[in-house]
């Protein structure tokens, strides 16, 4: 089975999966990482992939809002290497909890810390 699912005016990502379920888990995949419509933090629209190297060869994947500066990361599962957005963080005490404007942060150069 074949799909084409349009996640932007001028983005069609195409899928296949050989059962309804399949193309189903792949739809959804695609939709969580590529039809993000505004920045969390300023409500912008114009919204960019952006993927960083550093020194370790690691890849870093993000969206990037062009308005305001601010990121959306997303992780690599370990099984399978899809992406999914980090809009979730590590607490004290073992436990997670959401992070503020869906998970878009800037980093502060002032305070050296992400906001």
């Amino acid at each position: 089975m074949k799909a084409q699912l349009k996640v932007r005016p001028n983005l069609i990502v195409e899928l296949d999966g050989d059962k309804q379920s399949d193309l189903f888990r792949v739809i959804a995949s695609a939709q969580e990482v590529f039809a993000e419509k505004r920045c969390g933090k300023c409500k912008g629209t114009d919204l960019r992939f952006r993927v960083r190297k550093n020194n370790q060869a690691q890849e870093f994947f993000e969206l990037l809002c062009l308005g305001c500066g601010a990121v959306l990361s997303f992780g690599v599962h370990k099984n399978g290497g899809t992406l999914f957005p980090h809009r979730l963080r590590d607490v004290d005490g073992g436990g997670r909890e959401w992070l503020p404007d869906d998970g878009w942060v800037r980093w502060d150069r002032d305070r050296q810390a992400e906001v």
